[in-house]
């Protein structure tokens, strides 16, 4: 079982070894789940982390770098000892230099074995150089690769702002742009030519009769309609409805607007005559509801006083009940009844 570090300790660790130098990146690590740890029963003493697991994620964020490190401070340790046995030796040359003159030969044996050891420390030396050498040009491609990866996220962040700006600005122009639905080219949905006009309108129910008004409504035509579309002025609450421009009535349908004002245009221009409970009469003619009405009594006192009673007399001759106009009537004279819906 390896040994247990605190979070603390496990930061020396990664310092060391260039991962982080911030005690809150190592416990979001542990957090996240990076970092294997657990909770100690002492609460104070934080987190319970495996040494080999810091130096695994150690060498899982910089691949090599504890193999490497661990050999420069072998090599270090080596420098160490034979810088003090350098030191030693001295004090032995030293020492053996007094016995020189006793001993000749093992002045020079001695000599030897010094140069040898020195000729081993310059060769040491040498790696270690190499080794700090190559940690250094190992941080600095580290540091060039870290300054390429935030400026490609800052590249990539750009580009998003850029596309998150430009998709905003387009979302605001189709929005700006797009017409209401209930008026989508609606001049061109209600395109019609003068001719399709009188013949659509002529064609309503109860609508004939208007045959021989044909130029008054023309005019009322030319009053919604310009060159074949109607009118921008005519349309009204953003284009649902359609607006009659002399009685300011809006109905949804032009069907129904038109059903309900052509009469009114037709009796502001004294063609006709709207009489409520009568139904809509020619200015010039008259009612045959007094004609054609069998229960009006011919014979009397109450006859005089009897609107719908002819005041010339009985010789003139009434239409026997149930029977219809056969069209001896002038078609100014013939009554425009409740039947027509006007409906908006």
């Amino acid at each position: 079982m390896g040994r247990y570090i605190n979070v603390h300790e496990a930061l020396k660790i990664l310092n060391v070894h260039y991962v982080t130098d911030s005690i809150q990146m190592v416990t979001r690590w542990i957090r996240e789940g990076r970092i294997l740890a657990e909770r100690s029963e002492n609460r104070k003493e934080g987190w319970r982390i495996l040494e080999e697991d810091v130096y695994e994620f150690a060498n899982e964020v910089n691949p090599g770098i504890v193999q490497l490190l661990g050999y420069y401070n072998d090599m270090n340790k080596i420098v160490k000892r034979e810088i003090i046995n350098k030191e030693n030796s001295e004090i032995i040359h030293q020492v053996f230099l007094e016995k020189q003159l006793k001993s000749e030969p093992e002045h020079y044996l001695l000599e030897g074995k010094m140069e040898e050891n020195e000729k081993k420390i310059q060769q040491l030396e040498n790696k270690l150089e190499r080794v700090v050498e190559n940690l250094q040009q190992g941080n600095m491609r580290w540091q060039e690769t870290d300054k390429k990866f935030d400026e490609k996220i800052d590249d990539i962040k750009l580009m998003i702002q850029n596309l998150t700006n430009e998709f905003k600005t387009k979302s605001e122009n189709v929005g700006a742009d797009q017409p209401n639905p209930e008026s989508v080219d609606n001049g061109e949905k209600y395109q019609k030519t003068w001719g399709e006009f009188k013949q659509e309108v002529l064609g309503y129910e109860g609508f004939k009769i208007y045959m021989d008004f044909e130029n008054e409504i023309e005019e009322y035509y030319h009053l919604i309609y310009m060159n074949n579309k109607i009118r921008e002025e005519c349309w009204a609450e953003e284009g649902k409805k359609l607006r009659c421009p002399v009685f300011k009535i809006a109905a949804r349908f032009p069907k129904g607007l038109f059903k309900k004002t052509i009469p009114m245009y037709l009796e502001k221009k004294g063609k006709i005559k709207v009489e409520e409970g009568k139904g809509n009469l020619p200015v010039d003619g008259e009612s045959s509801e007094g004609k054609d009405n069998p229960s009006v009594n011919e014979e009397g006192p109450e006859e005089k006083n009897n609107p719908s009673v002819n005041e010339e007399g009985p010789e003139e001759k009434n239409n026997p009940p149930g029977e219809e106009n056969n069209g001896t009537l002038p078609k100014a004279q013939m009554i425009i009844t409740e039947a027509n819906p006007f409906i908006l």
